[in-house]
């Protein structure tokens, strides 16, 4: 059970990640 909520955890992380490069993608790429 530990284990699985860590995994979801870092999903999560990842998640957030992702989304912050692609907001920092598009912010570059919009006037």
């Amino acid at each position: 059970k530990y284990l699985s909520q860590k995994s979801i955890l870092k999903n999560i992380l990842l998640l957030l990640l992702k989304e912050k490069e692609l907001i920092e993608f598009f912010s570059l790429y919009t006037p």
